[in-house]
């Protein structure tokens, strides 16, 4: 009898853990996130920067020249990003608000 009442409790229990340490986990994440994601993005640059460096400077390059073209190719690619996502995403909702300007006065 002993055991039946410890496995029903395992098996109540057990689904209930498993989802309290997801919960937890994704709060925690959800909570670091504005963190982890510029942390991510400057550990890639890091990366390709060393990466396109070392070959560069095996081209016989200097290595400030090879890191000076790394980062600009890094800034015209979010350039870019910039430029074909954010400002016509700002553009349209700037529009809309404008539209319903009136209805707040």
């Amino acid at each position: 009898m002993m055991w039946a009442a410890l496995t029903a409790c395992f098996v109540v229990f057990s689904p209930s853990f498993v989802a309290a340490v997801i919960w937890a986990g994704a709060s925690v994440i959800s909570f670091l996130q504005p963190i982890l994601i510029p942390v991510a993005i400057r550990r890639n640059s890091c990366l390709s920067a060393r990466s396109a460096g070392d070959e560069n400077v095996s081209w016989s390059a200097y290595s400030d020249q090879a890191i000076a073209l790394v980062f600009a190719n890094w800034f015209l690619a979010l350039g870019r990003i910039g430029q074909h996502g954010f400002v016509p995403t700002i553009s349209v909702q700037s529009a809309n608000f404008a539209r319903q300007i009136p209805s707040y006065i």
